[in-house]
């Protein structure tokens, strides 16, 4: 199991037999079956509360009255489980904080992390945020002095190699999706055990675009990005699944049709290939792997589903990485540093990583193992740039006028003067309506919050009802949220 992992069931087992109860919340139920693993080798079953979403709900009553007797326990769980109650609470363990499955899609769009630090305020409790990539928000506490860092001891760190600067000269073997040394590596650790190859893609071929002009291949029903989802099968839609036997390519003409990314069933099929006789398994947001034994064989996993070996991995390769660092997000570039790192850290002790790419701020953080100055140098430049989590942000949708009509009643806001304490991006037209992004100081939230809030009840009240057989306003769509992820 992760080491780090292990770690913080040993401070959460101490801290049960000091007399307190702990929670500890993590990403998803793969994190979950490992977390119980791990608190398994220190305390015993009376004392481990599961709470999450896929425990039968007899199990789950019985885990949430057990949460309520004065024995201590520790109490393990997705995102949910920030608020379970627990008697002689002591404190929160959050690992791995970074991860979007910590934020609550429904309103008030809650995330495990401010949760956490608004619990942990209001009944004096010891905190803990663990990750081999700490978060950028996490780091700015940090900076702040609120909280402080303490390295989890490690033997030592992944030993990981650049597989394209690895050659010298320059030849297509250098820039190719799986380089030579990566192939020498693999074939080289599968006579010791598992071997993982972590791709940014499932599926089978996700993502196509014409032969001729490279224009993406778009649904002609819902504008969807079209995919092969299996080997001799049509493209079809990602989206509402339309099939597209007759593809033409909207700007030239031409039916062809290339990939522009593989999933990881085509790159197992590849492998497969390329490694007869050696057992190949894909894991990805649908696989329910979560752990492996030591026997040789491929695995290749999506950021996240990387099944957890007995004794490590005895090598690991890391694909697509300038795949992920392109995307057209702010966080790019931690998102793709903290899942590599997690899938390193399942490292034999005596295994290499080859990280396939070139050198990036991103990558050499991951070589190095400096994933809290990469974070920390991260949130120095948003700072001077002004975006998240330097700053606040907001976010308002609705009609047009909707929109406007708040962003006039802020003006009205003595807090929130003079010009220039909001820096107000918008409103900008959508698909659907309009929008508009605020940048503010966090001395800001609470005057602006109450003042957006009064705004949204004044929307949804000052509308005429539907009264049958009359005619009647529509109802309001103005929606208010605050540092919503993936703004930028």
């Amino acid at each position: 199991m992760p080491r780090s992992l292990f770690a913080l069931a040993a401070v959460a087992a101490a801290r049960v037999r000091a007399g307190e109860s702990v929670i500890l919340a993590v990403p998803d139920y793969r994190d979950v079956e490992l977390a119980l693993k791990a608190l398994g080798r220190f305390l015993e079953t009376s004392r481990i509360r599961r709470l999450d979403t896929r425990a039968k709900p007899a199990e789950r009553y019985a885990a949430f009255l057990a949460c309520l007797y004065d024995t201590p326990g520790v109490v393990v769980g997705t995102r949910s489980v920030i608020y379970a109650p627990a008697s002689r609470l002591g404190a929160v363990l959050v690992w791995d904080d970074g991860d979007e499955s910590f934020t609550e899609q429904l309103a008030p769009y809650a995330s495990t992390r401010d949760v956490a630090l608004l619990r942990a305020e209001r009944e004096s409790l010891t905190l803990v945020f663990a990750a081999h990539t700490p978060s950028l928000e996490v780091a700015r506490l940090v900076g702040m002095h609120w909280l402080t860092p303490v390295p989890l001891a490690r033997p030592e760190a992944p030993k990981v190699i650049s597989g394209s600067q690895a050659l010298a000269e320059e030849t297509p073997a250098a820039h190719a999706r799986i380089p030579a040394l990566a192939w020498q590596e693999a074939r080289r650790a599968l006579e010791h055990g598992p071997v993982l190859l972590q791709v940014v893609r499932a599926g089978y071929i996700p993502s196509l675009s014409c032969a001729r002009c490279r224009t993406p291949a778009r649904c002609t029903v819902c504008g969807g990005a079209l995919e092969f989802a299996r080997p001799s099968a049509p493209p079809s839609c990602r989206v509402c699944d339309a099939l597209h036997p007759e593809w033409q390519c909207p700007e030239c003409g031409d039916k062809r049709l290339r990939n522009t990314s593989l999933g990881a069933e085509r790159t197992a099929e590849e492998l497969g290939r390329a490694f007869p006789g050696t057992r190949v398994v894909v894991a990805d947001g649908a696989s329910e792997t979560v752990s492996i034994d030591d026997r040789p064989c491929l695995v290749v996993a999506t950021r996240g589903a990387e099944p957890v070996p007995t004794s490590g991995y005895a090598g690991i390769v890391l694909l697509d990485t300038e795949r992920s660092l392109a995307q057209e997000r702010l966080d790019a570039g931690v998102d793709a540093l903290r899942g590599w790192s997690n899938a390193a850290a399942l490292a034999h002790p005596n295994a290499k990583v080859v990280i396939v790419g070139g050198e990036t701020p991103a990558a050499h953080a991951l070589r190095t193992w400096q994933q809290p100055e990469y974070a920390t140098r991260e949130l120095s430049e948003r700072r001077e740039l002004h975006f998240p989590p330097a700053v606040r942000v907001v976010a308002l949708t609705g009609t047009d006028e909707e929109v406007r009509r708040a962003l006039s009643t802020l003006e009205a806001v003595p807090e929130l003067q003079p010009g220039g304490a909001l820096q107000v991006l918008g409103p900008t037209p959508q698909e659907v309506g309009s929008r508009a992004v605020i940048k503010f100081g966090y001395a800001l939230g609470t005057p602006l919050a109450k003042a957006l809030k009064s705004e949204l009840v004044r929307s949804a009240t000052s509308r005429r009802p539907r009264v049958a057989g009359r005619g009647g306003g529509h109802a309001s769509t103005l929606r208010v949220r605050f540092d919503p992820p993936g703004i930028f």
